[in-house]
């Protein structure tokens, strides 16, 4: 049964990851002179009888043959997966549909893993928008790009001196004043509040389409996914054996 790109992407990450451990496991073995290093001493005496010393021997830990076939095998592997997935992607496209309508046409897997992280950005963008308030009823001024509140008209006052008598005078005493403040009209403030916010059903609106748009990319992305593996055969050996042939 031919191999899915989906199936190609399920094993990549493992495939990546044991590379990954054998290169870095045998790199710095062989950066260590004393795992390559051996020695055999065997003492003959000069005249037979003569006092005999004992022999010494370093075993050598690791050969670099070896570690180049481990190493070579994890990079066939991760070459391979690597190969079937580049090529692959290379033609396996799929149609973002919206409501049943083509929004993009044969769009290929890099691309719409692309679209999908950044929708994903869109949609947070989208979420931080500032919403007019609610509290107050607002109108679109097309002429300044911004939001507006009616008009609202309220009085300015000031405060001035007033007399009231209190007792009125009689031949024998002046009269009894008493002073206040008392607050008049001076005019009138006519208030109109601006805003660059967006109203809450637009922002709706605009989340809906990105969210909308995001799983239609998803869409399209697993219908591609399923595309049957191109890659030629045999990628990561004929590498290897250029790389480490006799």
């Amino acid at each position: 049964m031919p191999m899915r790109l989906s199936q190609v992407l399920a094993i990549e990450k493992k495939i990546k990851s044991e590379n990954e451990t054998t290169f870095t496991k045998s790199y710095q073995a062989l950066q260590k002179p004393a795992l390559l290093t051996g020695l055999s001493r065997v003492y003959r005496p000069k005249v037979d009888g003569d006092e005999l010393f004992p022999s010494e021997r370093l075993k050598v830990q690791i050969r670099a043959t070896e570690e180049i076939e481990k190493v070579s095998k994890a990079l066939i592997d991760l070459l391979d997966v690597t190969a079937k997935k580049d090529f692959t992607n290379s033609v396996a496209k799929a149609d973002v549909v919206v409501d049943g309508k083509i929004l993009l046409k044969d769009v290929p897997v890099p691309h719409l893993l692309f679209l999908e992280k950044k929708l994903v950005e869109i949609k947070e963008f989208i979420s931080k928008l500032p919403v007019l308030e609610t509290t107050a009823e607002w109108v679109e001024d097309a002429g300044s790009n911004l939001w507006m509140t009616p008009a609202v008209e309220t009085a300015k006052t000031k405060k001035t001196k007033h007399y009231e008598t209190v007792v009125p005078p009689t031949k024998e005493h002046p009269a009894q004043v008493k002073e206040h403040d008392v607050d008049v009209i001076q005019g009138y403030w006519i208030t109109t509040q601006y805003s660059g916010a967006l109203p809450h059903k637009r922002v709706k609106e605009l989340a809906g389409r990105a969210d909308t748009l995001y799983r239609a990319v998803k869409i399209a992305r697993e219908e591609a996914n399923i595309h049957e593996i191109v890659a030629p055969e045999k990628t990561g050996e004929t590498i290897i054996k250029f790389v480490f042939g006799a």
